[in-house]
């Protein structure tokens, strides 16, 4: 994972040094996946409202949820945040 610099707000968020950052987990309902994250005690990383949902895992991992088929190659004219959800 590369970003614009050091600095920037989720370039820390799995450590420091050098790791896999996160993972991506393709679900079919967004909303309900992340309010059953949540209720399990996952901790929303992400700006409200966008897509990829970023967030931390009961014990510390790092994922993301995304609408199944995301990553297909006409999807990904998105951009990098996705599209916004409603």
């Amino acid at each position: 994972m590369q970003y614009d610099n050091d600095e920037a707000e989720e370039a820390d968020l799995a450590g420091p040094a050098p790791c896999i950052h996160h993972f991506a987990i393709e679900v079919d309902d967004v909303e309900a996946f992340t309010k059953s994250l949540i209720d399990a005690g996952g901790k929303v990383l992400s700006e409200p409202g966008k897509v990829p949902v970023k967030f931390r895992a009961p014990g510390g991992p790092i994922a993301e949820v995304v609408p199944i088929g995301i990553f297909k190659k006409e999807n990904l004219t998105w951009g990098l945040y996705g599209p916004e959800v409603e």
